[in-house]
């Protein structure tokens, strides 16, 4: 596919844009979408090659001003910086075969203009210790923060045992004296009709002639 009549609307916009069609088409599925997808991704693939300039331009500049040159000037992290992406970003399996050549292609002219390749390699296997001890420690993190969730959990699941059981216990409390409480009423009642019983079978005695002669 040849570029998109809104792609070379914005190239007449910025003269410091391109469009490389290997590498900016994309394979489109006629979705609604598709215009804002093939933007974005070609948009970003500019932003990448742009980065890829800046780095090519400050070797060129170090190289003048006879600066040391260190490999981590081309690093995946430092280049995502300069994109405004992350590294997965660079790496994605439609654009890693030249991201990746420009790398390497920048790698090389470093190695050029080194003095001493061994100090190029020991950078180089300093700068993939250093992203590995990265990774670690974000592992480490991750997993230390998994742990504190998860004796969180614990402790709360351990609490509402403690609840339920006090819940529980009270509940039988409540049971088991509303229980004497009617009992105590039902027997109180009882008593109280007896009472009343025995005042009205009372007889009542009258004196008769003979208890008032005497």
């Amino acid at each position: 596919m040849s570029c998109p009549e809104y792609i070379k609307s914005i190239l007449d916009e910025h003269s410091d844009y391109e469009w490389i069609e290997k590498d900016d088409c994309l394979d489109l599925t006629g979705s609604p979408y598709d215009q804002k997808n093939q933007i974005d991704w070609w948009k970003q693939n500019v932003k990448i090659r742009a980065a890829f300039k800046r780095i090519e331009h400050e070797l060129k500049k170090m190289y003048k001003a006879e600066n040391k040159i260190s490999v981590r000037l081309v690093s995946w992290t430092r280049i995502a910086k300069l994109a405004a992406c992350d590294r997965n970003t660079l790496r994605h399996p439609k654009r890693y075969h030249w991201t990746n050549k420009h790398r390497e292609r920048l790698l090389h002219r470093i190695t050029e203009l080194s003095d001493n390749c061994l100090e190029y390699e020991r950078e180089e296997s300093k700068l993939t210790s250093i992203e590995a001890q990265t990774l670690q420690l974000q592992l480490e993190k991750s997993r230390n923060e998994v742990a504190r969730w998860v004796y969180q959990f614990k402790d709360m699941e351990h609490e509402l045992k403690k609840y339920k059981r006090l819940a529980n216990m009270r509940g039988k409390t409540i049971e088991r004296l509303t229980k004497l409480l009617t009992e105590m009423s039902v027997k109180n009642s009882k008593g109280d009709n007896s009472a009343e019983s025995n005042r009205g079978n009372k007889l009542i005695h009258f004196p008769s002639e003979e208890d008032k002669s005497t």
